[in-house]
């Protein structure tokens, strides 16, 4: 095909009169384009949101569990008598007041350990297979008579929590602690 002036000449030297469909096709090409493109962007979009709602719900979970522990620990300081020695305290069974302070939507895991552990003197061998290797490197277990209360011993707490969030997502959080005359280690 060659061109000679406005009009083109086809392999066999027929002229061509007739481009007008050459602007339909490359409209049709280009919306099809943008078309695909802008799908993308939205599934993208999409995409990211659901991740960032996920992410807020993980969150949200974690940080009821922390505020579930630090209430476990203000409770062992205040009514250190409502746990007996050797027993599990359940959150969920023995405590009216936990569910008032977690915010809308999260709850503690019904299924889950939401409980404070109470020992004292050196830490049971259950307390030890329950707690992971790592929380014993500052060795808080060792005690002396004088380190210790007037009796020779300490109390120590584990406290674990698992809090979930809009049913969605759920997290644990487990501590060790010792509580010597209301200061907490």
């Amino acid at each position: 095909m060659k061109l000679t002036g406005k009009m083109a000449i086809d392999f066999f030297g027929n002229r061509i009169h007739n481009e007008n469909g050459f602007a339909l096709i490359l409209t049709m090409v280009m919306l099809a384009t943008l078309s695909i493109l802008g799908v993308m962007v939205l599934n993208s979009t999409n995409t990211e949101l659901s991740i960032t709602s996920n992410s807020r719900t993980r969150s949200d979970a974690f940080v009821a569990a922390e505020l579930a522990t630090e209430y476990a620990q203000q409770k062992v300081i205040d009514d250190a008598g409502d746990i007996d020695d050797g027993t599990n305290y359940d959150l969920i069974d023995d405590d009216d007041d936990i569910a008032g302070i977690l915010p809308p939507g999260i709850e503690l895991e019904a299924t889950g350990r939401n409980e404070i552990d109470f020992y004292t003197g050196l830490a049971p061998a259950t307390m030890l297979t329950q707690t992971s290797t790592d929380s014993y490197q500052s060795n808080i277990y060792r005690t002396s008579g004088s380190a210790a209360g007037a009796d020779g011993e300490a109390a120590y707490y584990r406290v674990s929590i698992e809090a979930k969030a809009r049913g969605r997502s759920s997290a644990r959080v487990e501590t060790l602690f010792v509580n010597r005359g209301g200061h907490v280690f």
